[in-house]
């Protein structure tokens, strides 16, 4: 089964997030402590990150640059503060995607958050293995 770090402040959304996961058959767990979520990350061992940009204590490009500096996982922002500029940002600290909040939970919807979380995940793990093979996917 597949693991999956939810970074997400907002407990509602965290919890409507891990269980459409679940629904899918993966794992989901939800960071808890906002000043520690490396540790939290590193415990969980996931195969993918959803994070969330504004958190407490630290914003969400802080603990992208950390959890790249420690893991070549796919991370995907999950945030209402869309813009470009964000979204530039996201990506040089390590991001891999960025799904743009509100969407749509439904599986019928016309774009679904969950199928790039699904491709994410079911990407041969040898395109993360190399930071030069990850970097010429941007």
């Amino acid at each position: 089964m597949y693991k999956i770090f939810i970074v997400e402040d907002d407990e509602t959304i965290a919890g409507i997030v891990a269980a459409e996961l679940e629904g899918w058959g993966f794992a989901a767990s939800r960071a808890v402590n906002f000043y520690g979520v490396l540790e939290e990350f590193k415990t969980a061992e996931p195969q993918l990150v959803l994070l969330d940009l504004s958190l407490p204590y630290r914003s969400g490009f802080f603990w992208c640059a950390e959890i790249r500096k420690q893991s070549k996982v796919p991370i995907i922002f999950i945030s209402s503060a869309a813009d470009n500029m964000n979204l530039v940002q996201a990506l040089h600290q390590g991001a891999d995607d960025f799904i743009a909040k509100p969407f749509e939970m439904p599986v019928t919807s016309t774009f679904s958050p969950w199928a790039k979380t699904s491709a994410f995940i079911t990407w041969p793990t040898s395109i993360w293995s190399a930071s030069s093979t990850r970097s010429s996917l941007r």
